[in-house]
């Protein structure tokens, strides 16, 4: 098999027009193969494990769709964007589902923890083009990242604050996994094989009293582990006008909370919409 992955002939992945990055046309073939939903359940496994065969090579980036959105995918990097490789999925599409209830409205999003962008671009692409989509992301790189994916989809209503969230202003050590979405600055959570780095850290309160909104509809929120820290601060000094409406809260880490942000989001009036594995939709009554 023709294992050419087309890598842009050594252009910087940050700046390339996108489209530089792809597979060679056999491997394209086998990709979409592989990714078909008709498939019985053993040839897709078997597809799926030749494609990845052949696709084992590490430094691997790749332009692609998804829903709607232009992604660069830094398939080593990214959970998320080697699932999307591998599989044509995200490992969060209930997650992103949310999203289509604000189909065409110009909500105001917060999306904290918003690593490379995937909610707040798939965002840009449902809602109203006056919606305010606000991304906060602390890591360097990533937030590079994140970066390109607003200019790759020219998402100017996509407003990126790099920063970690936290009870104050700041700064903060973010522990380094060598994998984008489990870098993290909160206690208990510090291995860091790559070691570490220093981030700004700034309290919830400020980024949207700088960012001039007068509601707040959503927020999704993934930090790793910090979500107490990040989130509950902005309830004790902020009016209830103010509260998000709707909260994705990851509860992944709920163990290593200081503070039960989910207990005290319940005692605040918000109410349990669903929950999965990972995370826990609230809605506050109107």
């Amino acid at each position: 098999m023709d294992g050419d992955i087309r890598d842009g002939d050594g252009l910087d992945p940050f700046s390339a027009p996108f489209g530089s990055f792809s597979l060679s046309p056999t491997l394209e073939r086998a990709r979409n193969f592989a990714l078909r939903p008709d498939l019985p359940p053993l040839l897709r496994r078997w597809a799926y494990k030749l494609f990845s065969h052949f696709t084992k090579k590490r430094g691997i980036i790749f332009d692609t769709e998804f829903r709607g959105t232009k992604r660069r995918l830094f398939v080593d990097e990214f959970t998320h964007d080697k699932w999307l490789f591998r599989k044509g999925v995200h490992a969060e599409e209930e997650e992103l589902d949310t999203l289509d209830a604000y189909r065409g409205r110009p909500a105001v999003f917060f999306d904290l923890g918003a690593n490379n962008g995937y909610f707040a671009l798939y965002a840009h692409h449902v809602m109203d083009k006056a919606a305010r989509i606000i991304a906060v992301e602390p890591h360097p790189r990533t937030f590079r990242k994140l970066a390109l994916h607003i200019a790759l989809n020219g998402a100017e209503n996509v407003t990126a604050v790099e920063a970690a969230l936290g009870p104050e202003e700041g700064e903060a050590t973010m522990s380094i996994s060598g994998e984008d979405g489990s870098n993290t600055i909160a206690p208990g959570r510090e291995a860091n094989p790559l070691g570490a780095v220093t981030v700004p850290m700034r309290p919830l309160a400020a980024i949207v009293a700088e960012q001039g909104v007068d509601r707040i509809d959503l927020v999704k929120i993934d930090v790793e582990g910090f979500e107490d820290q990040a989130l509950l601060p902005y309830f004790d000094t902020t009016r209830r006008e103010l509260w998000p409406r709707e909260i994705i809260l990851e509860t992944l880490h709920r163990h290593i909370w200081r503070r039960d942000c989910l207990a005290e989001l319940l005692e605040r009036g918000y109410e349990i919409a669903k929950t999965n594995d990972d995370n826990a939709w609230l809605k506050l009554p109107a």
